[in-house]
């Protein structure tokens, strides 16, 4: 937030107040720490759940213009949580910059990549 410094007391309850509005989306979950947000959502079919999390994203662009937001898009990422050993293919071609990482592999033993 322009005006306040991050170590300030006032500053998260300032920026608490200020993304009360920020979109909440019927087939995703949106978790927030802090200034950190993430955007989740869980199914069967990835398909499915890649359409849903970019319509989010497209909701939160709209939100993030409206307040004149910037993020620093070398902090984003997109995580996929599967069983499978290899990545999905992107499926949002509009933004190449977000880097694709598995998680957590599902195996025998819990296993962070």
């Amino acid at each position: 937030m322009r005006g306040w410094s991050k170590g300030r007391d006032l500053a998260p309850h300032c920026f608490n107040i200020f993304i009360n509005d920020i979109c909440q989306m019927p087939n995703t979950q949106l978790c927030l720490f802090a200034d950190d947000t993430a955007s989740m959502c869980t199914g069967p079919e990835k398909h499915t759940n890649v359409a849903n999390l970019n319509n989010h994203l497209a909701e939160l662009e709209r939100w993030l213009i409206k307040w004149k937001i910037k993020i620093n898009k070398d902090n984003c990422e997109a995580m996929y949580f599967t069983k499978a050993k290899k990545l999905p293919p992107p499926q949002k071609k509009e933004n190449p910059s977000v880097e694709l990482s598995h998680g957590v592999a599902k195996s025998n033993t819990l296993e962070s990549r």
